[in-house]
């Protein structure tokens, strides 16, 4: 049985372009399913295109940005309703990610992971100070469990949630306080079913994807009210990938280490270089100072 790996995509054809490249080593292990909230990118058509013998394509409307992302997730959970119903976990991604894990390796860390038996893992890197601040001194396999116990948004979830809770909510309104409140509102589903003592939400011990952190203050380019915000480049490498994969030797170093591994454990660029402060952490520009200064682009 294949995995079944969500990808949802939104007028960032680079970034999903350069995913799917990482995960083509992975594609006799995984069925991925691209389900894009109606872009307006031209570049988007071509790279749905050049992966459709690669994958399955929802093409969504995409005309509620409140609601979208939900929407896109219940378009996943239809799809997957009756085709995979042996499968005990669904990979949830976002299109400016990459998969930066040993090559050929995703499918058997899913499902060591999988041993854990917490109900959504995160497999994104993220900054040491996150993890100092988030993460709890219990490791529990190659997982640490998450202080919040949040039910996340992007990772890895035990398919027996969605077939007992069902699909997100997508009927908020078309209003900013309402962005985020369908994760909220699945978080409190998944502590009414299950209680607050469920061990529900963890971090890899060595996560195998990274965002694609290349706007040179320290940030992505990501979009809001139809415009996108920040610097959008392409990959330098001839491969078409913004980092370089784990080797199985750094994969199992990292994995025989005390703490958990942080973004820039696991994220090498190829040929350029992500912003750090003056601790050697990966930086974190605001995204409200990114919309100040530029640059903004409309979608073409």
């Amino acid at each position: 049985m294949k995995i079944p790996v969500c990808i949802i995509s939104h007028n960032r054809a680079l970034y999903l372009d350069s995913l799917m490249e990482t995960l083509r080593e992975e594609l006799n292990d995984i069925d991925v399913i691209i389900v894009d909230n109606g872009s307006k990118e031209s570049l988007m058509k071509e790279v749905l295109n050049k992966w459709s013998d690669s994958s399955h394509v929802i093409r969504l409307s995409g005309d509620n940005w409140i609601n979208d992302e939900y929407k896109a997730k219940n378009s996943f959970l239809e799809y997957c309703k009756n085709s995979y119903k042996e499968a005990e976990s669904y990979l949830f991604l976002q299109e400016d990610m990459q998969y930066v894990g040993p090559k050929k390796q995703l499918k058997n860390i899913i499902k060591d992971l999988e041993k854990s038996q917490f109900l959504y893992v995160s497999l994104t890197g993220v900054r040491k100070s996150t993890i100092q601040s988030t993460y709890s001194n219990r490791r529990i396999g190659n997982v640490w469990q998450i202080k919040d116990n949040h039910f996340g948004t992007i990772g890895l979830y035990r398919k027996e949630v969605f077939d007992s809770l069902g699909f997100y909510s997508q009927n908020f309104p078309l209003s900013k306080e309402f962005w985020g409140r369908g994760e909220d509102d699945y978080h409190e589903r998944v502590i009414s079913h299950y209680g607050s003592e469920k061990n529900i939400s963890a971090y890899a011990h060595t996560p195998v994807f990274a965002g694609v952190w290349n706007d040179p203050r320290g940030n992505y380019s990501f979009l809001r009210d139809g415009l996108r915000y920040g610097n959008y480049i392409p990959p330098v490498h001839p491969h078409n990938s913004y980092y370089e994969n784990m080797t199985q030797e750094k994969y199992e170093n990292l994995l025989s280490r005390s703490t958990p591994a942080s973004f820039v454990d696991i994220a090498v660029p190829l040929d350029w270089e992500y912003a750090k402060n003056s601790s050697g952490d990966q930086e974190k520009y605001p995204q409200s100072q990114i919309i100040l200064e530029g640059p903004v682009q409309e979608i073409v």
